[in-house]
């Protein structure tokens, strides 16, 4: 089978990395707080539009189904605040109304849209994640977004830290898009593969690994964004936050010393906000003409 590339649909790539995974991919190789940074799948470079894609290794979604991750629940407070701007930066274009979560997790930001006044619901592949979040007395739906079958609209969709997971990202932005009407808005964040950050790191980023599979930076966000036929209201640099030990321990990947360094209790209570300009936040809407 030919290979295309997922945002331009041009067929002629360059390997420009191989993959270096040294143990079996199971659905933990997915997990949300995996820190084994720049461990990745085969990595192919689009000869038209640059693209980054892992089209080597089929099927992930049945990993995510598996996937259960502790350390992303532990750190679910300092992950708040993060789905507080979240959804402030929404109300700059809606108010209120009906709110989905596409990738919800356990419901974070579910959970805040509804405390803005949002009608918020989401949608999860995880069954761990998704058994938390109905525990919460959220309402998160077990599947992907092509599972929901219903007729009704959204007035914003998000998939924040989502579209770089998937193996058809042009079918996922058509699904949000069938979800929205015309005066929607939906909100996008994944990493931006020529930032700063990742450009000093090289392959050592910490957005290479294996559960992105595949890698965007703004011309080709752009370029898959109208192809779906969206337009672009804003593109940000968002604040992520932590907890100071979460923080110290992905930091010994490169800092190895820091896994000797004894960490007091109170680390897990001190909240640091960080923002390294290497992820892009995308308020979007419908092409109307």
């Amino acid at each position: 089978m030919i290979k295309t590339c997922w945002v331009c649909g041009g067929s002629s790539f360059n390997k420009v990395k191989s993959s270096n995974i040294n143990s079996d991919i199971t659905a933990q190789s997915f997990a949300i707080t995996d820190k084994k940074y720049g461990v990745t799948l085969d990595i192919f470079k689009c000869g038209d539009c640059g693209f980054l894609q892992c089209h080597n290794f089929p099927d992930v979604l049945k990993y995510y189904e598996d996937m259960e991750d502790e350390g992303y629940e532990d750190s679910s407070k300092q992950r708040m605040i993060q789905m507080k701007r979240i959804v402030k930066s929404v109300k700059k274009y809606k108010k209120t109304g009906s709110f989905l979560d596409v990738g919800a997790g356990s419901g974070l930001l579910v959970s805040e849209a509804k405390k803005a006044s949002f009608e918020a619901e989401g949608v999860e592949p995880s069954v761990w994640l998704q058994k938390i979040a109905e525990k919460k007395g959220l309402n998160v739906h077990l599947g992907i977004l092509s599972d929901m079958q219903t007729a009704k609209s959204f007035d914003v969709v998000s998939i924040i830290d989502v579209i770089e997971h998937v193996e058809n990202p042009l079918s996922l932005l058509e699904d949000v898009k069938e979800k929205m009407n015309d005066e929607s808005v939906g909100i996008i964040v994944t990493p931006d593969c020529k930032s700063f950050m990742a450009k000093l790191l090289g392959w050592n980023w910490w957005h290479y690994r294996v559960a992105h599979i595949g890698y965007f930076d703004e011309n080709t966000i752009k370029l898959i964004l109208k192809k779906s036929g969206f337009n672009i209201l804003s593109i940000a640099r968002p604040n992520w936050y932590f907890p100071a030990d979460y923080l110290i321990k992905r930091l010994s990947t490169y800092l190895p010393f820091l896994k000797f360094l004894p960490l007091p209790r109170f680390f897990s209570k001190i909240t640091i906000p960080l923002n390294l300009f290497d992820s892009m936040q995308i308020v979007i809407e419908k092409d109307k003409g």
